[in-house]
């Protein structure tokens, strides 16, 4: 039997539907909520006679686009339903001025995300379960207003992109390490799973150390050699989580500078 799956932009009055429609945890509800009414996201949905059967959702840093999530009913798998609202997702992304578009992907669904033109870039892992060394360092301290101009700046040194309304919207109880007037690292704990940038291994160690007592694990990027080797010196053990894939050039990303990844926000 033919059928029409419509695809259009999921509204504030949809949310409710896409929550019921997947697991119903608290952070589903959050996280839909948080895109379907922030300026620089946007989701869409699928639907056919009415009934929500899927949806999709993904947010611009300046000139960069990241799928955040896809949710599709598992009656309506290999029905094209995930490839058209990936594809009104791009769309939408490149009508306003994305020239690269990224989403962190599960293993087993790389040859999705490839036949879409996208490659991967790094793999993500989490280390977990194990110990960690306390905090001990004064530099160390509540981020201000006036730190906002150093954490935006190693933030873009560290991920190539402009992503300087997203991080506005998480600083709430961020940490900063200062030496003199100069922000040589920063903890973001609101965003996503946590986000530390810092300059020098000693200054994002430390914030590490801020962070490993209230998180039950930490995700980095391969090829974050001095964050990796300490964190399994502890006994934390590594799991994959996921791999970053690009559509178009990506930014100059330097997993060097990350000691915690926001994983899902890129």
């Amino acid at each position: 039997m033919e059928f029409t799956i419509h695809i259009a932009p999921l509204l504030p009055e949809d949310v409710l539907a896409a929550y019921h429609l997947e697991t119903e945890e608290p952070e589903t509800l959050g996280q839909l909520l948080w895109y379907a009414h922030t300026p620089y996201a946007h989701a869409v949905k699928g639907y056919l006679d009415g009934e929500l059967l899927g949806y999709a959702y993904g947010h611009m840093n300046g000139t960069t686009g990241w799928v955040r999530n896809v949710y599709v009913n598992g009656c309506y798998f290999n029905e094209g339903l995930g490839t058209a609202l990936v594809t009104a997702m791009l769309e939408w992304m490149e009508a306003q001025g994305a020239v690269a578009q990224g989403v962190v992907a599960p293993p087993e669904t790389h040859p999705f995300w490839q036949k879409l033109g996208f490659a991967p870039e790094v793999e993500l892992l989490a280390y977990g379960e194990g110990t960690f060394i306390n905090a001990t360092r004064d530099e160390v301290i509540h981020m201000e207003p006036q730190h906002l101009l150093g954490v935006l700046h190693l933030d873009r040194r560290a991920t190539g992109e402009d992503r300087s309304e997203l991080i506005r919207d998480n600083i709430y109880l961020g940490s900063v390490y200062v030496e003199g007037s100069k922000v040589r690292g920063f903890l973001l704990t609101l965003l996503g799973r946590s986000l530390i940038v810092a300059d020098d291994p000693q200054v994002g160690l430390e914030l590490q150390r801020w962070l490993l007592p209230i998180l039950s694990e930490i995700v980095l990027p391969a090829g974050q050699e001095e964050a990796a080797k300490h964190l399994m010196k502890m006994r934390n053990v590594p799991r994959p989580v996921g791999t970053r894939m690009w559509r178009g050039p990506a930014p100059e990303f330097n997993p060097d500078m990350i000691y915690a990844w926001d994983q899902g926000w890129g």
